[in-house]
């Protein structure tokens, strides 16, 4: 009877050290682990719409319904927010409404353009894909195609 019981608790154990490795798998590929990295430079050269504005936000709503910028209000918050922060630094207004140049990654394909570093005088924007952002934007690429 007591090989039964000290049979039992090893098989436990092991159970217990595979479930652990397995816990720590999952969460490392979903949580931890970086899978694309994506550098967006803005600077560089500075187009002038030579539309009439009063403050930066009126251009970017401009440009948004022009469809010069693309509305990520339903897309996940790494991609909402990170292009919030790249459209206020590059579309501002000076009289009228300008955008500075943006590198790095191609809003209408989806496309990386793996950039290296930015020249200087341009603002570095850097994204790291996880397992986690990675699912939630397939999710979103599948709705809005």
């Amino acid at each position: 009877m007591e090989k039964k019981g000290d049979f039992l608790m090893v098989f436990l154990f092991i159970l217990l050290l595979v479930s652990i490795a397995a816990f720590l798998t999952i969460y490392y590929f979903y949580e931890v682990k970086v899978y694309e990295e994506i550098r967006i430079c803005v600077g560089g050269q500075i187009n002038d719409t030579k539309i009439p504005c009063q403050n930066d936000s009126e251009c970017r709503g401009f440009l948004k319904k022009s469809g010069e910028l693309p509305d990520f209000s339903s897309a996940p918050s790494l991609i909402k927010d990170g292009f919030d922060k790249i459209f206020e630094e590059a579309v501002f207004c000076e009289e009228t409404c300008k955008f500075k140049s943006v590198r790095g990654y191609d809003l209408k394909t989806f496309e990386n353009r793996g950039l290296k570093s930015c020249s200087k005088g341009e603002k570095e924007f850097l994204f790291q894909i996880r397992g986690k952002d990675a699912l939630e934007i397939i999710n979103y690429l599948e709705t809005v195609s």
